[in-house]
């Protein structure tokens, strides 16, 4: 029997039962002439009505976060069983030993464990950055079958500087960096602007962008030009990263060479990653420059020039096995789709974005928020079920002993706040855990 069936047939034969004893309360003339039995009857009644609610609480809500339906069930059984114990000193010793039973047995406190575990713990996350997603997607069994990773500020920190440079002459040196420094303030691109920290501010005129690393212009009215090392007459040097040839006053000056920026853990941070999770290096760049990147972190898989569609048909394929894909990237247009076809999304916080409902959300977004969001994530079930746990062992054995008649009333009162005060100290506990 699947779990499914399972359940329907749990459901279908609590429902059954339940509209019995309705059938029995309202016919049996027994009940009519002997005010006990219809005290007993209701108490199972109202016991199968607790089983249901907690059986359609189960489906409603995910099963870390709602009681079991065995809990429901034996609950009712030990009222009944003490109503019945009391039942010969007559029907208010009855009644009152059945509601002794249910105040020991701590609903409440049952019932909020594992939802009250759930909000510390999402609280603690906020207050570390870490956003946690509010779908179905919370409670997952997370066996990850592959972690797909944007490289854009997650390896890295989002920032390419200046590795190389290299004039033809070394008393150009500085030369070669200011005017290309320079006229790349012009230009919001990423290596733009890693040339542009290496230089003082000049006055750029006739600016015009010309391909993708190409750009030319007057600084201090001296012409420069940057561009492929090739078309200047340059030799482009055996380096990872992005060769640009610098050209001032028509004459080659040299070569200057930059690259990402990689975040200092990242190597360390890639390799515990990947004792979870198999991990895929996404980038936008050429095939080079990606496996050049992917060999300084330690990642063998990789794919290079992913545009948007790329990405996303990346997440499909790897969904095809059945396996939890993770894609982690930063909000953006390119990534958008991956982030909506994965079955869990990490992400960065973006003011005025709205957020995703299968989304980890991150203030701080880095490879190593993203290992420490998988690490919440899949060590959440491991929080939430010792409270459960305590809760529902303490509720049986606190109405356990109730039905004996050892616990008067205000006993059980007083168990039920102790156990109340315990299940909340395990919750705050396993919130600060780790």
């Amino acid at each position: 029997m699947n779990e499914r069936s399972g359940a329907w047939v749990r459901t279908t034969a609590i429902a059954a039962a339940f509209a019995g004893s309705v059938n029995l309360l309202l016919l049996a003339p027994a009940v009519r002439q002997e005010p006990i039995y219809g005290a007993g009857v209701a108490l199972l009644a109202a016991a199968l009505l607790g089983a249901v609610a907690v059986q359609l609480m189960r489906r409603a809500a995910a099963p870390p976060l709602a009681p079991p339906w065995w809990w429901a069930l034996a609950i009712g059984g030990l009222t009944l069983a003490g109503a019945g114990l009391a039942a010969r000193n007559g029907l208010t010793d009855a009644a009152l030993a059945g509601v002794t039973v249910l105040v020991a047995a701590s609903a409440g406190a049952v019932i909020a464990a594992g939802p009250l575990t759930l909000l510390l713990v999402r609280r603690s996350a906020s207050s570390q950055g870490i956003e946690l997603p509010r779908g179905p997607a919370l409670m997952s069994p997370l066996t990850i079958g592959e972690l797909a990773l944007d490289a854009h500020r997650s390896v890295t920190t989002g920032n390419m500087q200046v590795t190389a440079a290299e004039p033809l002459d070394p008393e150009h040196l500085n030369n070669m960096l200011f005017f290309a420094g320079a006229l790349a303030r012009s230009s919001d691109q990423r290596f733009a602007q890693a040339l542009a920290r290496r230089a003082g501010r000049g006055r750029v005129t006739g600016y015009r962008q010309t391909g993708r690393i190409g750009m030319s212009g007057a600084v201090d009215r001296h012409p420069v030009r940057i561009g492929h090392p090739e078309r200047m007459g340059l030799a482009r040097p055996e380096r990872d990263g992005v060769s640009i040839g610098v050209e001032v006053d028509y004459r080659a000056l040299g070569v200057i060479t930059v690259d990402d920026e990689l975040r200092p853990d990242a190597a360390d941070v890639c390799a515990q990653l990947q004792r979870r999770a198999a991990l895929t290096l996404l980038t936008d760049t050429e095939p080079t420059r990606t496996e050049a990147l992917g060999h300084k972190v330690g990642i063998a898989s990789h794919v290079a020039d992913a545009d948007a569609e790329i990405r996303r048909q990346h997440v499909v394929k790897a969904q095809g096995d059945g396996s939890f894909i993770v894609f982690a990237g930063e909000r953006s247009d390119l990534n958008a789709p991956a982030l909506a076809q994965s079955d869990l999304a990490i992400t960065s916080w973006e003011e005025d974005s709205p957020l995703l409902p299968h989304a980890v959300t991150l203030t701080s977004f880095s490879v190593g928020t993203i290992a420490q969001s998988i690490d919440l994530m899949t060590g959440l079930r491991a929080r939430i079920e010792p409270v459960r746990r305590a809760a529902l062992g303490l509720s049986v054995a606190a109405a356990a002993v109730a039905a004996t008649g050892l616990l008067p009333v205000g006993g059980a009162v007083v168990v039920s706040l102790v156990m109340t005060a315990v299940v909340v100290g395990l919750a705050v506990r396993q919130a600060g855990r780790g």
